[in-house]
Formats: structure tokens, sequence, C-alpha cells
């Protein structure tokens, strides 16, 4: 009986997991998928939205990354350093991450931080 019951506790633990990870990837492919519609302000926010939900539920940095590339586009470039940098924090050895930062970081003129961003970008380009 024990064994049944940590079985089917098993099960739906695996379903809750399972359930939060399929919207976690819908969200992030409904907002890349507003994000490829146009850069109307109202799907730019919607899209954001979705990103923003996603990268709350999950550890992955896809969500903040594609974020913030679609806040350099739209020329919301405070908002992509911020995303970026979040990214940067989460997963320091994301590439994209940080050339999305120093792209925003570059846009907003600060130096400082582009720089910075570059010389960590080259190293993880660079190793093998």
């Amino acid at each position: 009986m024990i064994a049944r019951l940590t079985v089917l506790a098993a099960a739906v633990v695996a379903v809750v997991l399972l359930t939060g990870s399929l919207r976690t990837a819908r969200d992030v492919e409904r907002g890349a998928a507003l994000i490829e519609g146009g850069r109307a302000p109202a799907r730019v926010d919607e899209a954001l939205a979705l990103l923003h939900g996603a990268a709350g539920r999950t550890a992955d940095t896809a969500p903040l990354v594609r974020a913030a590339e679609l806040q350099l586009f739209a020329g919301r470039d405070a908002g992509a350093l911020a995303d970026a940098r979040a990214a940067t924090r989460r997963e320091p050895e994301n590439a994209r991450a940080w050339l999305v930062l120093a792209q925003a970081a570059a846009r907003l003129g600060d130096a400082g931080s582009e720089d910075a961003a570059r010389r960590r970008l080259a190293l993880l380009v660079a190793a093998p």
C-alpha cells in the first residue's frame, strides 16, 4: 500500500512540474510570436508580460534574454539593460545575454558597463 501511495505521489509531482514547464515554454513561444508579429507598443507590452511571467517561473534565462532583445529592438534601452543584467546574474556564462547587455549599455551611453560586458563576452567566446 505504501509503495502505491509513493508512486501516486511521485506521479502527481511529475504532472505538476511538467504542467509548469509546458506553460513556461508556451508563454515564451507566444511572446516570440508576438515579437515577430510587429513592434506596436501594445504587442511589445503583451510579449514582455508573457516573457517576464515565464522568466519568473523558470531558472532558464531564455525568457529574460528574449525580453531584453525585444526591448532593445523596440528602443526601450533601459528595460533591455535591466533584463540583460538579470540574465547575466542568473547565468554568467550566457554570451547572448552579455551581448545584449553591451548593446543596451552602449545605447544608454554607459561606457563602463559596455566595456565590461564586451570583455566578458570576449572571454566567453574565446573559451574552448
